[in-house]
């Protein structure tokens, strides 16, 4: 099992600087972090489970400190074409935040 989690970069409640490399690498280096570029940030949350299930929840006026008080539509699917699309786009942005550093 690998984890992969694309953060934002610029984020009041999460700072690259805070999270040690240290924590990381005791998950058997199975946990890999990335940093998006603010231009590739999205008011869109994805959750892809082992390529089977999907979990999207989009933030209304592009999120708050609250963030239960601005969520706008959440959608789950279990379809495989349309997990295979929202894994695709994951991979794609991966790969983008590899090549920037």
């Amino acid at each position: 099992m690998e984890v992969r989690i694309l953060l934002p970069a610029c984020n009041n409640d999460i700072d690259p600087a805070i999270i040690p490399t240290k924590c990381v690498n005791e998950i058997d280096d199975k946990l890999a972090i990335q940093f998006l570029d603010p231009g590739l940030q999205t008011t869109f949350s994805t959750l892809i489970v082992d390529r089977k299930h999907l979990l999207v929840i989009e933030y209304k006026d592009g999120g708050s400190n609250e963030a239960c008080k601005s969520i706008g539509v959440a959608t789950y699917s279990n379809s495989e074409a349309t997990i295979m699309s929202y894994t695709s786009i994951f991979d794609t942005l991966w790969i983008r935040t590899e090549l920037r550093q």
